[in-house]
């Protein structure tokens, strides 16, 4: 079974604003979320490959267990000097068993709930296709 879960946080942790080095989409940032994300979760044990830049924000990869997942964080920039402080988080399980409670998803959780200049202000899963 596999699943796809979205996290819409607040926080003024990062500072970027548009126009994104390396971004495909100038007006989608996300690499300070996920160079953040990812670098929390190789601390905690987990194998997650370098982030990337796609249309939609910036991509990592973790591979746990035989399973696969992708971690995709991003935001929008109203201007291209101004941050935001509106962020999405999403997890999608790709391959392999996803058992419950997800190993996985509980780890980003917990990283994103430990950290105390966030506020997560959804957490649920989304349906797949």
């Amino acid at each position: 079974m596999h699943f796809h879960h979205v996290f819409e946080i607040e926080t003024a942790l990062f500072q970027g604003t548009a126009s994104r080095p390396g971004g495909i989409n100038e007006m989608i940032g996300g690499d300070e979320m996920a160079a953040w994300l990812q670098a929390a979760l190789v601390e905690k044990g987990l194998n997650c490959g370098e982030p990337y830049a796609e249309d939609h924000g910036w991509d990592f990869e973790i591979r746990h267990e035989g399973g696969r997942y992708l971690v995709v964080c991003s935001c929008d920039f109203e201007t291209e000097s101004e941050a935001t402080q509106r962020h999405a988080v999403q997890v999608a399980h790709l391959k392999g068993n996803a058992i419950e409670p997800n190993p996985v998803l509980n780890l980003v959780r917990s990283v994103l709930e430990s950290e105390p200049a966030m506020t997560i202000t959804a957490d649920e899963a989304k349906r797949r296709r």
